[in-house]
């Protein structure tokens, strides 16, 4: 079983007539010299796939700086044995989440849309504000049965799997970020 997991990307202002680029050939392109934009900053998606199963990907995770951000939040709170979240940031209650929590060592990662949940932090972790919201994991957690009613899509993999692919997508992410520093 190999576990896919990558963040997506677009050019700039091209998202409504290009398929998502993921970050590694964007990488490997933009180093060959074969492509010579920086991505559009304020949309992104992730690929997640075991297999045949996969995560859909048709919703956009939105700025690529927050997802950066929550990728790492859930990457720290993976490595300790918490549960992670992703939620698209689009600054509305209501979105793509992505999220992970432990069944011993296996991982299961749950994508869903989310009801206007009413919860009062949108982000479990945000770049803004610069600290985990307990009330979201609280909401999550209370509500994950209703939640996954909602599911789009389940990929259960091994611990060691999501925290190197989240590792990846991370450097990888971070790469493309200080392009925009230049």
């Amino acid at each position: 079983m190999d576990l896919d997991f990558e963040i997506g990307v677009f050019p700039p202002d091209e998202h409504d007539r290009w398929r998502p680029l993921r970050l590694s050939e964007y990488l490997r392109l933009s180093q060959r010299g074969q492509i010579d934009w920086l991505p559009d900053a304020e949309e992104s998606v992730i690929f997640a796939a075991l297999d045949t199963l996969r995560l859909e990907d048709e919703g956009s995770f939105g700025d690529l700086r927050y997802l950066i951000y929550q990728i790492r939040g859930v990457l720290n709170r993976l490595t300790s044995g918490q549960e992670g979240l992703i939620h698209a940031t689009v600054d509305q209650p209501a979105g793509l989440n992505l999220w992970f929590e432990s069944a011993r060592e296996q991982i299961i990662a749950t994508s869903f849309l989310s009801p206007e949940m009413g919860y009062a932090e949108t982000y479990a972790v945000h770049p803004k504000r610069g600290f985990e919201s307990r009330e979201t994991y609280d909401y999550v957690r209370q509500h994950s049965a209703q939640l996954r009613e909602h599911a789009i899509g389940q990929i259960t993999a091994s611990r060691t799997a999501w925290i190197v692919r989240l590792r990846e997508a991370l450097r990888s992410g971070e790469q493309v970020l200080r392009a925009y520093e230049r």
